[in-house]
């Protein structure tokens, strides 16, 4: 199809500049799977706590400083 096509072109294209697509996903992020890390996150309280207009505030000019469409904390 025309998106396997494209798709293919575009792999060709970064192999040709350098950068390497690995075939499988690496899996999750050790960070994020470490249960001290995930423990220290829980106890802040922010995982579920309700939007606040500063971080909002933050991410709109993360998005803005790094000409992106979006941005998260």
């Amino acid at each position: 199809t025309r998106r396997n096509e494209e798709f293919a072109d575009l792999l060709a294209h970064l192999s040709e500049a350098g950068i390497d697509i690995p075939e499988q996903s690496p899996g999750p992020n050790p960070v994020v799977t470490d249960p001290e890390r995930l423990a220290a996150l829980r106890a802040t309280g922010l995982l579920d706590a309700p939007r606040e207009k500063i971080y909002d505030r933050i991410a709109d000019m993360a998005a803005t400083a790094l000409a992106t469409p979006g941005a998260a904390i």
